[in-house]
């Protein structure tokens, strides 16, 4: 008999049905068996993967099944049968053997497993939930072949509950945005630290007062509910800066990597439509040179006059736009949760004119 060993690579889609995954990997795996030819040793030499010794060339999970009967022999006085050894040491990250069994009649009765593992990367306890999971999806998917293997429960009743203890940190907080909690905490401790990065800090008077001034430039540029403000800078005070003068302009902010491909950056402006999009002299030349930035420095944008933003954004201005923040938003997600069936907090849902 011969026999080799194939490559094979399952793409899953967690919204796609168990049957749907079902039939793909039936197509890949009978496409790959038309090929069974061509050694492994040949395709990793005309591959010419990178080679380590710390790992297989081309996969790191095997899955074997052993579908055949095991052979016994039984002569007078003499019987003989297949001698199980001792695995010695794992020849991959994992691998997964699966063996029929069958009865006295040569019937079949089930199936078997077993999981070796390089102990170096994996724990026992590790491996046994990997088994348990397993059985759980096969549990899962022989009940309703179409649900949606996204969808599978992989934890057990007790890791549900144990994660519903540690996320049951709900807390009753007071209405109000997180700009207006921020602003009362600049008034209660203005000369206390807000803000740490590196050697630097801030105390929640300056950290407001660059806030300020930037919230005040962004809404010079038309910058408000929604609308977005790019932020292609890395973790800074002027990132922080930035974070809260946008949401003082009511605006939304848009994380933009520094180190992120050129054309990811790209696509995720020309998607968000940002408004203004801000950076630092130090992150400039790491975004597309493309983009239209303006550069934030602790003194605020390149340009504004030191003096003009320091002044908080006029009290009655400031309550009219969180007044229609809130007001626009809420009637946005009392109408988002009616039309996915669902009863909104606070009361009936309202009507969100275009």
């Amino acid at each position: 008999m011969f026999g080799n060993t194939l490559v094979i690579r399952t793409r899953v889609d967690g919204a796609a049905s168990f049957t749907d995954v079902l039939a793909d990997v039936r197509d890949v795996d009978l496409a790959a068996f038309g090929n069974p030819d061509v050694p492994l040793e040949r395709l990793v030499e005309v591959l010419d993967p990178t080679r380590s010794t710390a790992y297989s060339a081309l996969f790191q999970v095997l899955l074997v099944v052993h579908n055949f009967v095991r052979s016994e022999t039984s002569l007078p006085d003499l019987s003989i049968t297949p001698l199980d050894t001792e695995v010695v040491g794992a020849k991959l990250d994992l691998e997964l053997h699966l063996t029929e069994v069958f009865d006295a009649e040569r019937h079949p009765t089930g199936i078997s497993g077993s999981i070796i593992y390089a102990r170096d990367l994996f724990e026992k306890s590790t491996v046994a939930r990997f088994a348990t999971q397993l059985v759980t999806i096969l549990e899962a998917v022989t009940r309703d072949v179409t649900i949606p293997v996204g969808e599978i429960e992989l934890r057990s009743a007790d890791e549900r509950a144990a994660m519903d203890r540690w996320n049951a940190t709900a807390e009753v907080v007071d209405g109000g945005t997180l700009v207006h909690l921020f602003d009362e905490q600049v008034r209660r401790t203005p000369e206390a630290v807000a803000v740490v990065f590196e050697e630097q800090s801030l105390t929640y008077a300056e950290f407001d007062s660059r806030a300020n001034r930037l919230a005040r430039y962004l809404i010079s540029r038309e910058v408000g509910p929604e609308s977005l403000v790019g932020l292609g800078m890395s973790r800074s005070l002027e990132m922080m800066v930035s974070i809260y003068a946008v949401l003082k302009a009511g605006a939304g902010y848009l994380p933009l990597d520094p180190e992120h491909p050129a054309d990811r950056t790209d696509y995720v402006i020309a998607t968000a439509k940002p408004v203004v999009v801000l950076t630092t002299s130090r992150d400039r030349g790491d975004l597309p040179a493309a983009v239209d930035a303006d550069e934030v420095e602790h003194a605020g944008p390149v340009g504004l006059r030191r003096g003009d933003g320091d002044r908080r954004v006029p009290a009655g201005a400031a309550a009219a736009r969180e007044s229609h923040l809130r007001d626009l938003h809420v009637r946005i997600h009392r109408a988002t949760e009616r039309r996915r069936g669902q009863p909104p907090l606070g009361g009936e849902p309202d009507c969100v004119d275009a």
